[in-house]
């Protein structure tokens, strides 16, 4: 699936970034979506044993 390796890491990095992407509510939508996945909690960033 393209959110997998594509659409996730991105609005992640938005998020690290503190791009404002609020006003894309479809792509909210998505990452709440694939965030309530065990899979993508556990492969997060922030979830990496070497997260700072």
């Amino acid at each position: 699936m393209l959110a997998d390796i594509c659409l996730i890491p991105q609005l992640a990095s938005a998020t690290r970034f503190n791009v404002d992407i609020s006003d894309l509510t479809r792509l909210a939508e998505i990452r709440a979506a694939c965030n309530a996945l065990d899979a993508f909690t556990r492969a997060a960033p922030d979830a990496q044993p070497d997260a700072e």
